[in-house]
């Protein structure tokens, strides 16, 4: 029997994540548990995860970032600081607007990089529920800590419209040594105790420190 039927509904904080539960706890792999609402402290202060999936071996963060909510700085730091402190295997950021529209397509896309999240039906499921043959054949970037789908659009009728959305995911890993989590996360170090904020203005100041992800996006 699926852990999911367990989560608390009233512990749901946003739209957002009721469209995300709805659909994910459908396919989920029985071996993970689904927290909402998870906190996590460290050095640099507490914080919440929209969902934690959690089985013994594996630890993976799902945050739903609402465009008027969220930071992308900020954000960066936080995972830097979960990931290096190995409280976290994997964490995953996805778009308000990209869980509104395209819920189907933003699950497929954490089936195509984390396929043990998922259940053995998904995989079949998942072609009656989006065209899978889009994510083989269309236009991919990875940009930094970022997977960019690019998903043809179509009108109310079904049509297709010739534009594309393009479904921005972040995905920082633990095991990712390339990713620029790595390096926030060796000048936290530096100054042990130091909060977000005081991190953020500090790393300001630095000016022989490289660029942030959202630096260059």
């Amino acid at each position: 029997m699926s852990n999911t039927i367990h989560i608390n509904r009233n512990q749901l904080e946003s739209p957002l994540e009721e469209i995300f539960i709805q659909q994910f706890e459908k396919f989920v792999n029985d071996r993970f548990e689904i927290i909402p609402q998870y906190e996590i402290r460290n050095s640099a202060g507490l914080f919440r995860l929209d969902f934690l999936l959690r089985s013994n071996d594996y630890l993976v963060a799902i945050e739903l970032d609402g465009k008027e909510f969220h930071d992308e700085w900020r954000d960066e730091w936080r995972d830097a600081l979960m990931l290096g402190n190995k409280q976290i295997d994997c964490i995953y950021r996805f778009r308000g607007k990209d869980i509104t529209t395209y819920i189907h397509e933003c699950l497929y896309s954490i089936f195509m990089n984390d396929r043990q999240l998922f259940d053995s039906r998904y995989a079949q499921v998942s072609k009656s529920l989006i065209d899978t043959e889009i994510f083989d054949h269309s236009e991919f970037h990875h940009l930094a800590d970022y997977l960019i789908y690019s998903i043809p659009t179509t009108d109310e009728y079904g049509e297709a419209t010739g534009r594309h959305h393009d479904i921005r995911i972040v995905r920082r890993h633990k095991n990712d040594s390339s990713q620029y989590w790595n390096k926030l996360y060796e000048f936290s170090k530096k100054y042990t105790g130091k909060n977000i904020d005081e991190l953020i203005d500090i790393r300001k100041g630095d000016q022989r420190f490289g660029k942030g992800l959202s630096d260059i996006i």
